[in-house]
């Protein structure tokens, strides 16, 4: 008689990139990416035509997005992959981050976070954004309540028309966001209510044209962000 099958997977993946690794062997992240899409200038657009993220496609086909449990069972078979090299006792940082804004799926993003966090509650997750919401205190609370640890929020400079010029909240943004100013106005709000939920808050700015790098990053420590970080700029 042939062998038996294998057990199916408990789930079904109709696409790809949903984990990627980065950094040094002795200092990597496991990041998680949940959608293409963002309601501003990507990451890689910020940081220069010259930029190119290593060891990273985009989640394939361009406008598939995981499920939560493509998440889960995504990022548990990363971890597995520790345990099995005899790394279980030190997991890796998680970061929610990809191509997109992650932010846009918050409720994935949260229900895959308190699921990974029950089941390896020495897991830190952390969350790279833009914080372009409006009124965010309920989503910054959401995600401490589900066990995200920290945030990184691009703060692109120091002033709103620079801000703005750089960034081009698109109408993925609601409304409000899109006037003028609004979305300088809205990315100090959501670093300040952050802070105040008791997230580890770092933000970082790319050290482009126009960008006054020493003003931002007194700005961000007004607002109350513990870290800073500036990004290189790839012309």
């Amino acid at each position: 008689a042939p062998p038996a099958a294998p057990p199916a997977s408990p789930f079904s993946f109709s696409g790809t990139g949903v984990t990627y690794w980065s950094g040094a062997a002795d200092a990597r992240h496991l990041y998680v990416a949940l959608t293409n899409r963002c309601n501003a200038r990507t990451l890689p657009e910020t940081r220069g035509p010259g930029f190119a993220m290593a060891s990273f496609s985009p989640l394939s086909p361009p406008d598939w997005e995981p499920s939560e449990d493509d998440v889960v069972a995504a990022v548990s078979r990363a971890l597995d992959g520790e345990k099995a090299a005899g790394r279980e006792a030190a997991f890796p940082p998680l970061c929610f981050a990809g191509l997109g804004e992650p932010l846009l799926r918050a409720s994935i993003l949260v229900g895959a976070t308190s699921r990974l966090r029950s089941a390896h509650p020495a897991l830190s997750v952390r969350i790279s954004t833009n914080g372009l919401f409006a009124h965010p205190g309920p989503l910054v609370a959401m995600l401490a309540d589900a066990g995200v640890s920290s945030v990184s929020v691009a703060l692109a400079a120091s002033d709103a028309p620079t801000y703005c010029a750089l960034m081009r909240p698109n109408d993925l943004c609601d409304t409000s966001i899109r006037e003028p100013g609004a979305a300088f106005e809205a990315v100090c709000t959501f670093i300040r209510l952050a802070v105040e939920s008791g997230l580890d808050v770092e933000c970082t700015a790319v050290a482009g044209p126009g960008v006054d790098a020493l003003a931002t990053e007194a700005l961000a420590r007004q607002l109350g962000a513990s870290g800073w970080r500036v990004r290189q700029h790839f012309p």
